[in-house]
């Protein structure tokens, strides 16, 4: 299983605080990083990061994490970033396959849950 990471957007709501959200530092750790590392532990072993505004910058930090972590992070570019997070999702249609877990570059969440999530069977 992959996840799937929307990190295009500009973070408008963060403006004056950083260049761009994913890479905003909470807690000594980018949000993004947060993210990544919460799927690892949840058992998901390779990752896809949509990106746009920014993108050299988040695609550059996540390079350097990828090998400092031993992390599977492949990325799409959303040139089309100031639209819907959902054309995001259909930009890396091809790089997901039938099941993956979405998440956004800022969610913040115990990987407990997203392991139960994973487990749970497709239906209609």
């Amino acid at each position: 299983m992959k996840c799937l990471i929307i990190a295009a957007g500009m973070g408008s709501r963060l403006a004056g605080r950083t260049g761009s959200k994913p890479l905003l530092e909470v807690g000594g750790r980018p949000l993004i990083e947060r993210v990544i590392l919460a799927a690892r532990q949840a058992g998901i072993s390779e990752h896809v990061v949509v990106t746009g505004h920014a993108a050299e910058a988040v695609e550059d930090h996540l390079r350097r994490f990828s090998r400092q972590e031993g992390i599977a992070i492949a990325f799409v570019r959303n040139e089309e970033w100031r639209k819907e997070n959902g054309l995001s999702v259909y930009k890396a249609r091809e790089w997901t396959g039938d099941r993956f877990i979405l998440s956004m570059s800022d969610h913040v969440f115990d990987p407990a849950i997203l392991a139960d999530l994973a487990r749970l069977p497709l239906s209609g």
